[in-house]
């Protein structure tokens, strides 16, 4: 009996000291499993990892991207309003231009007034001379293109002699834009040109010429009260 009681006492002796051994080695791999350090990322991991902090970069950045064309496009839509409102503005120099031919336009109108003004008053200080025809001078008397002629010459202006020449020089104008100084020419014809006035009425004004006649030598004659002329009346032109 005692030596079995004795092997029992070593047999649970051995049990307890196998438990121990067993719960200590447990705690050791607890531990290790709880300070094993961290295994390092492998590439591929690292790969992935700077993709997508890649992707998201690029989204923030296409986030700001987008917003400053937003801005832009804005900043631009308003340049190119402003743009096109100092388009349609007239610039310094284009006003400077306009300016300058509306003067000269002024200036030559005037001018040609004054000489039209003069050319009237020369051919009103012959009336009363005397028709002759073939007379070119006031002491002589005058016909009807030797009258003309010579008050032209008397301000600088060259015509030929006789009335048919004298149709194809200056320049043709209608009739609602005829103005004094302009010729006024009869006949029954374009090719049959047989008489020559100088006009002394404004525009808007009744017709009336000064021309030398064979009934009333230098005259003031108006157009619009004489059938005998009408009928006759064929074109103006003007001599510049």
């Amino acid at each position: 009996m005692r030596i079995r009681l004795t092997h029992f006492f070593l047999f649970s002796l051995t049990l307890f000291f196998i438990e121990i051994g067993v719960s200590a080695q447990s705690q050791t791999k607890e531990k290790q499993r709880v300070f094993r350090p961290k295994k390092k990322e492998s590439s591929k991991e690292k790969k992935k990892a700077r993709k997508n902090q890649k992707l998201v970069n690029n989204k923030q950045y296409q986030k700001k991207r987008a917003k400053k064309k937003r801005e832009a496009s804005v900043g631009k839509k308003v340049d190119v309003r402003q743009r096109g409102k100092q388009k349609n503005k007239p610039t310094n120099a284009k006003v400077d231009v306009k300016e300058r031919s509306r003067k000269s336009k002024k200036i030559e109108t005037a001018e040609k007034k004054a000489k039209s003004t003069q050319l009237i008053f020369e051919a009103k200080k012959h009336r009363g001379v005397r028709y002759r025809y073939g007379g070119e001078s006031p002491n002589s008397g005058f016909d009807c293109s030797g009258f003309t002629q010579y008050v032209f010459k008397k301000k600088g202006i060259d015509l030929p002699r006789n009335s048919r020449e004298q149709a194809r020089k200056g320049q043709l104008v209608k009739s609602n834009k005829v103005r004094k100084g302009d010729l006024v020419f009869f006949g029954r014809s374009k090719n049959r040109i047989s008489h020559v006035g100088i006009v002394v009425s404004e525009k808007g004004e009744p017709l009336k010429m000064i021309h030398a006649s064979s009934s009333s030598g230098v005259t003031i004659t108006d157009l619009t009260k004489s059938d005998y002329w009408k009928k006759r009346l064929l074109f103006f032109r003007r001599i510049r």
